[in-house]
Parts: structure tokens; C-alpha cells; sequence
């Protein structure tokens, strides 16, 4: 027996221990590496998934926001949300050696909205009413959707007859934009303001007011123009006798009256045709679209008259006559007309 084979059998039990320690050691070693690197990465995907869900919840908190400013709510009941994502992140192996917690709490840094302003407010002045337009505001400000309004408020102002001045107040949803109105006098001064406002409180650029009994934030007032509505014809009796009557006729014609007069009869239509403008060498026609029905010389008509009884003076009603005509408007309407003296 070889000196080799004596040493293989005197040491061979040694020499397998040692063989198998170095193999369980090596294999122990890179089968460590392996689960560690998988134990890292599926931490990285638990942090991604939490940043995931971070960025979902911003987005649909920014959607409540907008679809419930009108609320009057505040700002973080709206989007400061609370929720536990412990669940979804320890399905990760060894989750609960390496995030004991995951409580996370998410509040947004509130934006800052702007009150926004109607823009191109103007008026059309047609026969019988004022037309009324304006643009919808900007809803951007520095490339950023942050303008906000809620509705209009438009306000009229005029004078009546005694020279006391009036108001009325309209309110409009904000997808309008015009408004037609036929509530008018000739010869009367009208004033409009428009303004915009928000249900927002939080908004800036314009001012506290209290509008149909809620609190909001107004913009600034757009004025219009003074308008006044002149209308088109003028008639005055002039005298009347039994089949015809005198009328002066006036025209409102490049921005000033001219006048002309004719004798109209009984059923005829009131109107002068090819009447000289002075000034020119031009003609124009008055036919306002009237038509003389009745001719009365001498209609009964009440007059108030001041008297004077004892000491102190009173108004009486006192009968008195006067010539009249009845004519039918442009809109078959009769009118009567009373010559005054």
C-alpha cells in the first residue's frame, strides 16, 4: 500500500468534513446575496407604490377641489386626507422588520385662486330696448387655470319722471354673457354696472359683498356708457277742426330732431313725405306708421288747477275743452292726443 493511500485512509474523514463545510459555506453565501438583493428590491417597489398612491390621491383631491368650490367649504376639509397604506406595502416579505409603521398623513399646500373680471362690456341701443354684451373672463393667469367666478351681477340705475333715482339688481349664472332689456323709457338716462363674483372666500382681486344671501368675493365694476333712448317720432297737435287736423311732426334724424307740418284727414295715414332736411339739398320721408282715426274740435277734458280757498291754496280738478285727436300707433295701439295751449 502506497504511502498516498495510507494518508488518503488515515485522513480522508477530516479531509470530507472540510470539503463539505467549504461548499455549505460558498453556498450559503451567494443564496444570501440572492434573497438580499430580492429583499431590496421589493423594498423599492413598496416605496414606488407609495409614492403611486401619493400622486393618485393629489389628483383626485385637486378634483374635489374643483368640484366643490361652490360649497363654501374650506380648503383642507376639502383635500386634507388621511389614509394607511400598510396594508398594500406589507405584502412585502420581511415588511415588519423594516417599516414598523406606515401611517402616512398627506396635506396639500392650498392654491391661491384669483376673483376673475368680465372683459368687452358694451351696449346696442335699438328702438325699444337696450342690448346688453359682454365676454366671459379669462380663466387663465400665468399659464395656470386658477381664475375662478361663479356668476354676474348686473345693476341699473336711471331717474324717473320726478327725478328719483331707481336701481334694480339682476343675477346671472356664469355661462351668460348678454341680456336684453325692454324695461324702458324715452328720454331717460340709463346706467349699468356689471361685476363678476365667486363663492370662493379664499379668492383675492376683489372684495367681500354678500349676494343673494351668501357670502362671496366680487371683482371690480365694468360701467357702461350713459345710454338714453331717443325715440324715433314726435307728434303735437297743432289744432283740429271737423275733418282734419294740424300736426307737427318731428324726426329724429343724424342725431337731432327736424320737424315738418301736415293736414291730415280721418282714416289717413300721418306722415309727410319727400320733407327738405335743412341745410342740404337732400329729402327724407316722416312716416313713424300712425294712423288718425278720430277728430274730436271740442273734447271735454279734466284739468288740476291751483284754487285758492280762504287763506290756502289747493289743487281742484276743473272741466275744461280743448281739441283732440285719436291715432293708432305703430303697434295698433290708440292714443289719444290733447292740443295744449
Amino acid at each position: 500500500m502506497t504511502d498516498y493511500r495510507k494518508i488518503l485512509i488515515k485522513y480522508g474523514c477530516q479531509v470530507a468534513f472540510v470539503l463539505c463545510v467549504t461548499f455549505n459555506a460558498y453556498w450559503f453565501s451567494t443564496s444570501g446575496n440572492s434573497d438580499a438583493e430580492n429583499l431590496v428590491e421589493e423594498i423599492c417597489s413598496t416605496q414606488r407604490k407609495i409614492i403611486t398612491t401619493s400622486r393618485v390621491r393629489m389628483f383626485e383631491a385637486r378634483q374635489r377641489y374643483n368640484d366643490t368650490a361652490k360649497s363654501n367649504q374650506t380648503f383642507y376639509e376639502q383635500v386634507s386626507k388621511n389614509w394607511n397604506v400598510s396594508t398594500s406595502a406589507s405584502q412585502a416579505p420581511s415588511y415588519e422588520h423594516i417599516y414598523p409603521s406606515a401611517n402616512v398623513t398627506i396635506v396639500f399646500v392650498e392654491e391661491q385662486y384669483k376673483i376673475a373680471v368680465p372683459r368687452q362690456f358694451y351696449a346696442k341701443i335699438a328702438k325699444k330696448n337696450i342690448q346688453l354684451r359682454w365676454k366671459q373672463p379669462q380663466s387663465k393667469n400665468n399659464g395656470k387655470y386658477n381664475m375662478q367666478y361663479d356668476g354676474y351681477q348686473l345693476v341699473k340705475e336711471w331717474r324717473d319722471a320726478k327725478g328719483k333715482r331707481q336701481q334694480k339688481t339682476f343675477h346671472f349664472t356664469n355661462d351668460r354673457t348678454e341680456y336684453l332689456d325692454t324695461q324702458i323709457a324715452f328720454k331717460t338716462d340709463y346706467n349699468y354696472q356689471l361685476r363678476s363674483f365667486t363663492y370662493n372666500t379664499k379668492a383675492t382681486g376683489g372684495v367681500a359683498k354678500t349676494i343673494l344671501g351668501k357670502e362671496v368675493i366680487a371683482s371690480k365694476t365694468l360701467r357702461s356708457k350713459q345710454l338714453r333712448i331717443m325715440p324715433a317720432y314726435e307728434i303735437k297737435l297743432l289744432g283740429a277742426g271737423s275733418c282734419s287736423a294740424m300736426i307737427l311732426l318731428r324726426k329724429y334724424y343724424n342725431g337731432k330732431y327736424m320737424k315738418t307740418t301736415c293736414v291730415i284727414r280721418e282714416g289717413e295715414m300721418i306722415e309727410a313725405l319727400h320733407v327738405k332736411v335743412p341745410g342740404s339739398g337732400l329729402h327724407t320721408d316722416f312716416t313713424p306708421g300712425w294712423k288718425l282715426v278720430k277728430i274730436n274740435p271740442r273734447a271735454e277734458i279734466l284739468r288740476e288747477k291751483i284754487v285758492r280757498v280762504g287763506r290756502k291754496r289747493a289743487k281742484k280738478m276743473v272741466k275744461s275743452y280743448a281739441p283732440a285727436i285719436t291715432y293708432l300707433d305703430d303697434e295698433q295701439q290708440q292714443v289719444q292726443l290733447i292740443q295744449n295751449k
